[in-house]
């Protein structure tokens, strides 16, 4: 599974860990990534926050069936910015050795930033070499394989791309819907339990979208992932 950021994938993690030899998360095992795409490890389940053309480098040659999920932009993009905001608060700096000078840097910077504050919100991700990565069209990004630079219409025609190149492609407001069509797809069967939910945002409350200057923020954010999404939804008849 190519895990976008907070499109339930932990959620699928978790489910999927308890029906086959599973590993997730291979964007921090670098070691059995490479076991992986050289075949050398046995596993069922694998998945990761990896771009499109890193997955496409794990299951060169081998019969992986692919797939991902996306979810609504601005919900995605809003809790992906919470997610990554609580890791500013004091009791959670302990974990600030696994992570870069810039993560820590982003994560101080908006733990004291409130989401409908657009203006420093803006200002912080104008000065984050990072947040490009995190904030701007994120689903898309993964996709088009577009780490941190400006997206351009190209990008988001390759990753139209991308998503036809998997093998299924599901919606987060529909996890359940779009796990049985994997496993069945997959030849694994019906989905044996209901997906629990895990590893959601810790801060509470979001921006007011009924401000238009707030709303234009997020707007611009995920003008990208707003059409990934709605091909999506078209896609699977969700619209």
């Amino acid at each position: 599974m190519l895990h976008i950021p907070k499109t339930a994938g932990s959620s699928v993690n978790v489910l999927m860990s308890g029906l086959a030899d599973s590993v997730a998360h291979l964007e921090s095992k670098p070691a059995l990534k490479a076991m992986i795409a050289e075949g050398s490890v046995d596993v069922d389940y694998a998945s990761g926050h990896v771009y499109l053309d890193d997955m496409r480098h794990l299951t060169k040659g081998r019969n992986w069936f692919t797939f991902t999920i996306l979810r609504e932009p601005i919900a995605q993009t809003v809790s992906h910015i919470k997610w990554v905001k609580s890791f500013g608060a004091p009791s959670r700096m302990v974990s600030w050795r696994g992570y870069s000078p810039g993560e820590c840097r982003l994560f101080r910077a908006l733990y004291g930033t409130d989401l409908d504050d657009v203006d420093k919100l803006g200002y912080i991700f104008r000065r984050n070499e990072l947040a490009a990565h995190f904030f701007d069209n994120c689903q898309t990004r993964y996709l088009a394989g577009r780490r941190d630079r400006p997206l351009r219409e190209s990008d988001y025609r390759d990753a139209i791309a991308g998503l036809a190149s998997l093998d299924h492609v599901g919606l987060c407001e529909r996890v359940e819907d779009t796990l049985s069509a994997v496993l069945q797809s997959a030849g694994w069967g019906a989905l044996p339990v209901p997906v629990p939910r895990t590893n959601q945002a810790r801060i509470q409350g979001g921006p007011d979208l009924d401000d238009p200057r707030v709303w234009s923020f997020y707007a611009n954010l995920t003008r990208f992932d707003r059409r990934l999404y709605d091909h999506c939804r078209i896609l699977e008849g969700a619209a």
